[in-house]
Formats: C-alpha cells, sequence, structure tokens
C-alpha cells in the first residue's frame, strides 16, 4: 500500500488499520513509502515514524522522480527503459521486500 508521507496518509493508515481490525478476517497490508522527496525534512520524519511504529511498514522508499512519472509516456515500467534510475532500483527492492514477507 503506497503512503505518500504526509500527517493526513498517517492518519489514514491509522483509520485503515482500525477499520480492518473490526472487520476479520484483515488482509495483510504491507505499506511503503512512495513519492519521498529527501530533501524535506517533515517527509523524512514522518517515513521514520511510520517505520518505527506501524506494523509491516516496508524499509523501502519510492523516490518521487519524474523518470516515474514516464512510465505513463512509456507504457512500461521504469525498470525496461530506464533500469539503473534510482526509482528502478527502489521498485526493485520493494519487491524483494514483498517477497521476503509473504514466502519466507
Amino acid at each position: 500500500m503506497p503512503i505518500v508521507p504526509t500527517p493526513l496518509s498517517e492518519r489514514t493508515i491509522d483509520q485503515l488499520n482500525g477499520f480492518l481490525a473490526d472487520h476479520p478476517p484483515a488482509p495483510e497490508v504491507l505499506p511503503f513509502a512512495s513519492m519521498v522527496d529527501r530533501r524535506k525534512r517533515l517527509q523524512g520524519d514522518i517515513v521514520a515514524h511510520l517505520m518505527r511504529d506501524t506494523p509491516g511498514f516496508l524499509p523501502t522508499t519510492i523516490p518521487n522522480a519524474s523518470v516515474i512519472e514516464r512510465m505513463g509516456i512509456e507504457r512500461a515500467p521504469v525498470a525496461t527503459f530506464a533500469p539503473t534510475r534510482a526509482a528502478a532500483v527502489a521498485f526493485r527492492q520493494l519487491w524483494a521486500d514483498i517477497a521476503a514477507r509473504l514466502w519466507t
């Protein structure tokens, strides 16, 4: 579940987890930080808080990058047209995180 690191997103994930807890069986939710701008201190603080305090929060962050926006123009995953860019590397790591959670 992509989470943009904003105060509103923090509230939303708390509300979602509360809702799911009230409606078992709850699916496993694997949130991760997306559209992260490392220049913004508030976003860094929120990501750190979410990683520390949100169960299941994945450690990989997806950067806010124009190459991600190009996926719609290219009509392809970023890894196919820009495989060495930081965003492509981050998406590969995200899939590794998900696989580790689901199949180990």
